[in-house]
């Protein structure tokens, strides 16, 4: 049998303000959850975002996510921020692209689920992280799409190897590595092979380095 969480609401909203000034785009987000039974658990996030281009072939795109939560057991709050941003360059080659990164989560930012920042042993979340590279795609033939895209990760030491003891530094820990293509020979098949290599360089209490990789093929009726 499955055990029910407790009851929630949520509200969301939203507002998007297109070519605001010149082809740039601001838009504005709200979410929030509410627990309606057992201790109170409210969290509340709130983005601004601005995108568009800032040459023909080059764009932008920039947000900035405020996150708060609070839990009366243990009368636990917590006030954190988010940052990314992306400049992407479309050259008019193969319909390729390519482009720099980069993400910062303070150490009190929680997201609202869980989501995997960097695919090591201990698998980072968006919380006390930086992530910053690049990346590109090309389509060296039609119906197959190639990408990749190496970053480097910083993170706080207690948060990388779930330490209580760790010395709660902020620094340089590995880099990773992405790589994934994508065939579609018809309009309904289709099949992809993606690898992720995870490089400790840090190793402080444990290495964190892991390789997966996934092939998938799906056919559509």
């Amino acid at each position: 049998m499955y055990q029910l969480s407790e009851k929630f609401a949520a509200v969301s909203l939203s507002a998007s303000f297109p070519n605001i000034v010149g082809n740039h785009e601001v838009t504005a987000e709200f979410f929030g959850a509410f627990r309606l039974e057992g201790d109170s658990y409210n969290r509340f996030y709130g983005t601004l975002a601005l995108n568009g281009s800032i040459l023909s072939s080059l764009f932008y795109n920039v947000s900035g996510t405020l996150g708060y939560k609070n839990y009366s057991e243990g009368d636990i709050s917590d006030l954190g921020f988010l940052l990314q941003g992306s400049a992407t360059y479309y050259p008019e080659f193969k319909n390729s692209s390519a482009g720099l990164s980069a993400i910062y989560a303070c150490k009190r930012f929680t997201g609202f689920t869980s989501q995997t920042a960097v695919n090591a042993q201990t698998e980072l979340q968006y919380n006390g992280l930086l992530k910053a590279g690049a990346f590109g795609s090309i389509k060296p033939i039609e119906k197959l799409l190639v990408s990749a895209s190496a970053d480097a990760v910083c993170v706080y030491e207690e948060l990388a190897n779930n330490a209580e003891n760790a010395s709660g530094d902020f620094g340089f820990r590995g880099l990773q590595f992405e790589f994934s293509a994508n065939w579609m020979p018809l309009s309904d098949v289709s099949f992809g092979f993606s690898l992720t290599q995870f490089l400790d360089t840090d190793k402080t209490g444990g290495d964190m380095s892991k390789t997966t990789f996934d092939i998938k093929a799906s056919i559509s009726f």
